[in-house]
């Protein structure tokens, strides 16, 4: 009885030490070890709040956390508190059990600089520098890990472009992701969710599984809608030639995906995107060069074996205006900049051809404007309705078959410029037919009608025809 009495003596005296150690003593320890750590991983300054330890729960807390950047930077990164709870049994009997894993507000700051530098361009040259050698990792396993949920809630990401021609400042926010019964076991589904806010409306929304790490197979959803072009644009402003003044863009698509096989298999179940209310103005002048209501794309793919499938593809009622100066340059090159000449691919890249077949596209215009100034004669050439539509479209390479097409045009006129004269116009033409090509094309014309025609052609003393006015100079 005496013997009882002492070990259970001896066993809450160790219970209640053991508590003392984990809940007053073990978490100065971590806070220290934490800090000098992560100073020596990162080289900079970093500042922790407070750490708290529960030795019965195996529950971790720490608060406040800051990385600050170098001198005379921002802040790095940072959050406001991390949250862990292992399970102790597991560590036990050799694998890594985290019951939960949440990191709330967490914060990092990308600035690129005026040099195009970025705040964290150091911390990628010393991992560089210490990546260990290649290793034969094809017969090893890995470890043994389960993490019932891991959570990061109302993350915010702090963008600062100071390279171009003004400063530039975005924020995603609230970035909140989600991992549940994540498993490095064999044949387990991982539930993934990821939700992003940017500014203006803008978010990223992702479902998915990961449904094995070896072989690394995952499948799900992802979900974009861009808010207001405008935002965007301001970012590629010096760039670009032209004013993104309104505008939406929806996205989505659903994928399924076997990163470990040769090759890799990938499939996009679904793809859609939507524009909606596009306008786009000349830099310069400000004049609205096109407006696009509505654009619809849909359909699913192959990227494996290089084959896209379009169902949908509409545009309807866009306007668009283009015009060529005295230097025989057109408007629209100079809103992108020019494109780098391509790198020299690699022998084992594959050069097969994208196969893309269209099901059914239709195409219908408000305004289609054209002037040019290249010609002996400026003119100027307009359509005020385009209506274009194709079916059973297949492309493979430099082959193209369209087994029906139509095109119908209303109210085309021509322009003389300099004296201010309509040299044609017609209410209507339409053709319809289907095209043929691979080593040679053969057009099939089925029908074609025109309109009210009406041709103003003159020929002056010398004998010059006034519409050879219209050829280049």
């Amino acid at each position: 009885m005496k013997t009882t009495k002492l070990l259970l003596k001896i066993f809450l005296a160790l219970f209640l030490l053991y508590g003392l150690l984990g809940f007053f003593v073990l978490p100065g320890i971590i806070k220290k070890e934490l800090v000098l750590n992560l100073e020596k991983v990162v080289a900079r300054k970093i500042e922790l709040g407070s750490v708290s330890f529960n030795p019965y729960t195996f529950e971790l807390n720490a608060n406040e956390l800051i990385v600050h950047g170098r001198t005379g930077e921002r802040t790095l990164a940072g959050a406001k508190e991390i949250y862990l709870n292992i399970d102790p049994l597991a560590l036990v009997m050799g694998h890594v059990k985290a019951k939960r894993i949440e990191i709330t507000a967490p914060f990092i700051t990308i600035h690129k600089n005026q040099e195009c530098g970025f705040n964290f361009s150091d911390l990628l040259v010393e991992n560089e520098k210490k990546l260990p050698e290649e290793k034969d990792t094809s017969n090893s396993q890995l470890p043994k890990i389960l993490v019932g949920k891991f959570s990061i809630i109302h993350g915010k990401v702090n963008f600062i472009d100071d390279s171009g021609s003004e400063p530039f400042e975005a924020s995603l926010e609230p970035i909140d992701f989600r991992l549940r019964d994540f498993s490095t076991m064999e044949e387990h589904d991982n539930q993934l969710s990821l939700h992003i806010e940017i500014d203006d409306g803008a978010y990223i929304d992702y479902r998915g599984k990961l449904n094995s790490l070896d072989p690394l197979r995952l499948e799900g959803g992802l979900e974009l809608h861009s808010g207001r072009l405008y935002t965007q644009w301001k970012y590629f402003r010096d760039s670009l030639g032209f004013i993104v003044a309104d505008g939406s863009l929806d996205a989505s698509l659903h994928y399924s995906a076997d990163l470990s096989a040769d090759p890799m298999q990938i499939d996009i179940n679904q793809y859609k995107l939507q524009i909606d209310k596009l306008r786009l103005q000349d830099l310069a002048t400000k004049e609205d060069v096109l407006k696009l209501p509505l654009l619809v794309l849909g359909g699913d793919a192959n990227i494996t074996s290089k084959e896209i499938k379009v169902n949908e593809f509409n545009i309807d009622g866009f306007s668009l205006s283009v015009n060529r100066d005295k230097n025989g340059v057109l408007n629209w090159l100079a809103y992108f900049p020019p494109s780098e000449p391509e790198e020299h691919k690699s022998e084992k890249e594959d050069k097969s051809p994208w196969k893309v077949s269209i099901a059914r596209a239709d195409i219908q215009t408000d305004k289609l404007e054209y002037e040019e100034n290249y010609t002996k004669a400026p003119f100027s050439a307009g359509v005020e309705h385009l209506h274009f539509g194709m079916q059973d479209v297949r492309i493979d390479g430099d082959k193209v078959r369209i087994d029906h097409f139509d095109t119908n045009l209303s109210d085309f006129s021509l322009k003389d410029l300099a004296l201010a004269e309509e040299w044609m116009r017609f209410r209507s033409f339409s053709v319809g037919g289907e095209l043929h090509k691979s080593e040679k094309t053969d057009l099939d014309i089925e029908q074609i009608s025109v309109d009210r025609l009406d041709l103003h052609a003159l020929m002056d003393r010398a004998g010059v025809l006034n519409f050879s006015r219209l050829l280049p100079k």
